[in-house]
């Protein structure tokens, strides 16, 4: 469980998640080197409820499977809101993408669900979608 903190001015990613069965809320994520938070081969994480903002991307999800995100903010970054490459399977609720330097959603996955997400006043897209990706 990682609740409640602050994770801001790291040179890597404010937090990494490289395993499964984690649960990740009420964070605020800011000003880190790389991205807020990420995960990297981790399966059937909840995500919920943080401030992501200020990074180069804010929420990535990499060869990771059966993850829940909800209730997410991830804006002022400087390109991505959300970027979902090669993670199928995931769930996505209520996660709002705002203000960001490229699109709010980069997406290149399937079989995710997405359901009352927003993406405003983005530079890019709203919703970015590639190689077999579905919203």
């Amino acid at each position: 469980l990682v609740k409640n903190n602050v994770t801001r001015n790291n040179g890597e990613y404010g937090i990494l998640i490289g395993g499964d069965y984690n649960t990740v809320t009420g964070n605020t994520v800011r000003y880190n080197g790389k991205d807020g938070i990420r995960f990297s081969d981790g399966d059937s994480n909840t995500v919920m409820n943080n401030l992501v903002t200020d990074n180069t991307i804010g929420i990535v999800l990499g060869d990771s499977r059966l993850n829940t995100l909800k209730d997410n903010t991830s804006n002022s970054n400087d390109e991505y809101g959300f970027e979902i490459g090669d993670a199928n399977d995931n769930t996505f609720i209520k996660n709002r993408a705002e203000g960001n330097g490229d699109s709010g959603w980069l997406i290149c996955a399937s079989g995710c669900t997405f359901m009352k997400n927003t993406s405003v006043n983005n530079v890019g897209y709203g919703f970015e979608i590639f190689d077999g990706g579905t919203v």
